[in-house]
């Protein structure tokens, strides 16, 4: 039997034959004549502006494309793939859900997600207990602001894609991050993921933060797992001012290049600096690395405004590695030796730093039989040279060390007679 439309439309599901829902038609007007059939709640849910349900699956998985602004389900645990897509939802209550599928709440208009200010009120959503995100989910979300997931454990693809207006995520026990999922998020300041461990190094494309033009801070301090093809990962964060990724194997090349406006990095736990690593930082004045065994070409090239370099474990300095640091002033050594290094009277490992003036090395130290050399450091102090004779070892065979001739210059005498009889030979660039 077909059911006439409600002008007052206080109409729960039951009534309509469908269970479980019930609904109000705030300001949503029927054409004159609509008829319902029992079964058709998809077009009864056009006159809806509220909708509440306390079952745990709900008779439409499908509300797409209407004009519902507002749900509340308390029992549902899984958001059906596209439940949401493409409708009017501003808000919603899922006290009971832990998954939201693909495309979830893709294009609607929610602002906030779990947010703990009274003051959002009726622009709230809350998603409490919810442990997966996957791909699509809140994409296109362009309202968005701000999201906080206390028990999600993994996001995926694309999950916030081009949700320009999200400033503020948090997700504090996220172990597992599709970096693609925050695609065009143009406004985010910070990513803070204290608890994810693995770089997805399926495809560059899955760990790019493409359009993050806006992200300053990045925070992944149980980061260990990476491989070289997610070296442009930060590519299009050009506003980046810190980093702080410090339990990370290694640092692929080009990781950081040319972040202009970079200033602090701690990467202490990195096992190797790839090549131009952080190339061209030039506003980097704090800089963090404890195990670093291999500094790769170029890897602090150009990183003018830093003013002291510590690498407690490098003991393999390719070519012009520390170059062109035009304020560092002190370099510090502490490997036992140094087991390969470029050599070159112009484009050595360690070249054209003109203020370097103490570089500081073990009490007992090494270097290759190819040399070591210093070009284009004309500042560097006589007792920096003095400390350095005075650890390094005897060596095999005639071993080079070049200075500019203006640190020659200051060199003791008994300093050099001392290196001759370790088997040094200083050169004079």
């Amino acid at each position: 039997m077909a059911l006439k439309y409600n002008p007052l439309f206080r109409l729960g599901f039951d009534e309509l034959g469908t269970g479980g829902g019930s609904g109000s038609s705030g300001s949503i007007t029927p054409n004159v004549g609509e008829v319902f059939f029992p079964d058709d709640y998809r077009r009864f849910l056009n006159y809806i502006a509220r909708y509440s349900s306390d079952e745990e699956s709900t008779p439409i998985a499908d509300m797409s494309g209407l004009p519902v602004w507002s749900v509340r389900f308390t029992r549902l645990k899984t958001i059906n793939n596209g439940m949401f897509k493409r409708s009017h939802l501003r808000t919603g209550e899922f006290p009971a859900a832990e998954l939201v599928d693909i495309s979830a709440f893709e294009d609607t208009s929610l602002f906030y997600i779990n947010s703990p200010s009274p003051d959002k009120g009726e622009w709230n959503t809350t998603l409490p207990n919810v442990k997966e995100i996957r791909g699509f989910a809140f994409a296109e979300c362009r309202y968005l602001r701000e999201v906080s997931f206390p028990k999600v454990e993994k996001v995926g693809t694309y999950a916030f894609r081009n949700c320009t207006g999200l400033y503020k995520l948090e997700l504090p026990i996220c172990k597992d991050f599709y970096f693609n999922a925050l695609q065009g998020c143009s406004r985010l300041e910070e990513l803070n993921l204290p608890m994810a461990n693995v770089m997805y190094g399926v495809t560059i494309t899955t760990n790019r933060l493409y359009g993050c033009t806006g992200l300053r801070k990045i925070l992944l301090p149980n980061m260990y797992e990476i491989a070289d093809n997610c070296r442009n990962l930060f590519l299009d964060c050009v506003a980046l001012e810190e980093i702080d990724i410090n339990s990370m194997k290694y640092i692929p090349h080009t990781f950081f290049t040319n972040k202009i406006r970079l200033e602090r990095a701690n990467v202490s736990d990195a096992r190797y600096i790839g090549y131009a690593a952080f190339s061209g930082c030039q506003s980097l004045t704090w800089f963090v690395n404890n195990n670093a065994t291999e500094i790769h070409p170029f890897a602090f090239h150009k990183c003018t405004a830093l003013e002291e370099l510590r690498l407690p474990s490098a003991n393999n300095l390719d070519y012009m590695a520390i170059s062109d640091m035009y304020s560092l002033k002190k370099l510090e050594l502490l490997a036992p030796g140094i087991i390969a290094c470029e050599y070159s009277a112009t484009h050595g490992s360690i070249c054209n730093n003109p203020r370097l003036t103490e570089i500081k090395v073990p009490p007992v130290w090494s270097i290759p039989p190819t040399g070591i050399s210093f070009a284009n450091c004309s500042a560097i102090s006589a007792q920096s040279v003095i400390d350095m004779a005075g650890a390094l070892k005897p060596a095999a065979t005639q071993t080079p060390i070049a200075f500019d001739a203006a640190v020659c210059d200051r060199i003791p005498t008994a300093t050099t007679t001392m290196l001759q009889s370790k088997n040094y030979n200083i050169v004079r660039l």
